[in-house]
């Protein structure tokens, strides 16, 4: 005997088959783009060079901040922020000696896709990094400051800096700020310099606690994945 599907049910079935496949594509191209990020590399790059720049931070309106680098003086390059439109767009913002400076002038951290790379940004306390966090720029005396971003609970953004003196330090309303905890960013990219020692975090450290942060959340979308609790693959 035949049966017979009423419209009404035929209707119903295929809007369910056409719900599961759109569910099963958007869980493909999910997948894709976690992919392309663990694929992505990171370089430093002249300012008018062009290219795709690396999320590191996010404003309280949830617009991405950018990392930069720039040279302060001889022998000292730094790293800092900035981003691509509204007040003082354009210039690369470095916290130095409590201070807030502004460099036009400058490099900016941009993607570099390469399959044999990822690139991944790790939580960390008080002066602790995994091996291979990137170096964003040297002072005297062979000063290394590393390149992280910070959340500022007082607007829920995440703010790029440097890590120095035991917490991530960044440019704020003219002046520093610090946060004792961070993400650093780390990437197994021989062609970078990156820490060829790792500096633990103290016991009973949750990184979990960190990234559970709504601001924290909020970035590492932005960053498309790229957060992570452990490092990458040989750092």
């Amino acid at each position: 005997m035949r049966q017979t599907i009423h419209p009404h049910r035929r209707s119903a079935t295929q809007a369910a088959a056409g719900l599961s496949l759109r569910r099963h594509i958007l869980w493909l191209l999910a997948l894709l783009a976690s992919t392309l990020a663990a694929a992505q590399g990171v370089a430093w790059a002249p300012r008018d060079a062009g290219g795709i720049l690396t999320v590191a931070g996010r404003s309280a309106d949830a617009a991405p901040l950018f990392t930069c680098r720039a040279i302060l003086g001889p022998g000292t390059t730094a790293p800092g922020r900035f981003w691509t439109s509204g007040d003082h767009a354009g210039q690369c913002r470095i916290a130095v000696a409590g201070r807030e400076q502004s460099a036009p002038d400058f490099e900016m951290l941009v993607q570099a896709a390469s399959p044999q790379v990822s690139v991944r940004w790790i939580p960390g306390h008080a002066m602790s990094y995994p091996r291979h966090a990137l170096v964003g720029g040297h002072g005297a005396g062979g000063r290394r400051w590393l390149v992280c971003a910070a959340w500022n609970g007082a607007d829920d953004s995440m703010q790029p800096g440097s890590i120095t003196d035991g917490n991530c330090i960044y440019a704020r309303d003219g002046g520093e700020a610090t946060a004792e905890t961070y993400l650093v960013l780390v990437t197994n990219d021989p062609a970078l310099d990156t820490t060829a020692e790792a500096q633990p975090a103290a016991e009973g450290f949750d990184p979990g606690a960190i990234l559970a942060l709504r601001g924290v959340a909020g970035f590492c979308v932005l960053a498309e994945g790229s957060c992570a609790r452990t490092p990458p693959a040989d750092s």
